[in-house]
């Protein structure tokens, strides 16, 4: 267990996400907060940070978020679920929260890849229904094609899963019976194809 103090007050946690140099968590009231986490035997350039939150200001709660690395000193990308199913993404402000738009189901849950130059997002719907969003040069997002995208678009299969793990080019996902179906690149054998090469467009 870790408890880290923060000025602004400690809530119950729902959902946490991030690392290195930035946290946000969804409290169980459903507010969406965020704060820095620099210490000098990390980048001793930098001084020394009392974590301070801080939580979007605006009417809209949530549900989960999910963050990627993007590459800069303390500068992180996220989108949250909000409870009524859609999307919206924020940069380094959660001021900057968007809605990434597109049509498509309500989302319960989100995660995210670690790869600050191919970000990737993809979401669950309470039926465990996968849709995916951003870079797609090896087939991660499984629409079928490679071209990136905004928008969500579903991950063409039939399967309902019960939870996704994003790797950086490619996703793994577990059916309702344990079973784990892979898509995106295969340079690793990453997806299960008895290969160390290509890729998969679908699970």
């Amino acid at each position: 267990a870790l408890t880290i103090p923060v000025e602004g007050g400690s809530r119950p946690v729902r959902a946490i996400a991030g690392g290195l140099q930035r946290y946000c968590v969804v409290t169980v009231d459903q507010r969406l907060g965020c704060w820095r986490a620099l210490k000098q035997s990390t980048w001793p350039e930098l001084p020394e940070l009392t974590p301070t939150i801080s939580f979007h200001q605006g009417a809209a709660r949530f549900l989960d978020e999910a963050m990627v690395e993007d590459g800069s000193i303390g500068s992180r990308l996220g989108c949250a679920i909000r409870d009524d199913g859609g999307v919206s993404c924020f940069g380094n402000e959660l001021e900057s929260l968007a809605d990434i738009g597109g049509v498509h189901p309500p989302f319960s849950k989100v995660s995210a890849n670690t790869q600050h130059n191919a970000p990737l997002y993809c979401a669950l719907t309470a039926e465990g229904e996968a849709w995916c969003w951003g870079t797609n040069a090896a087939g991660q997002v499984g629409s079928g094609t490679t071209e990136p995208t905004t928008p969500p678009l579903r991950v063409v299969t039939d399967v309902r899963f019960g939870q996704l793990v994003l790797g950086g080019t490619h996703v793994c996902g577990l059916d309702a019976t344990g079973t784990a179906w892979c898509w995106g690149s295969n340079g690793h054998g990453a997806t299960g194809l008895e290969t160390y090469e290509g890729q998969a467009l679908t699970p």
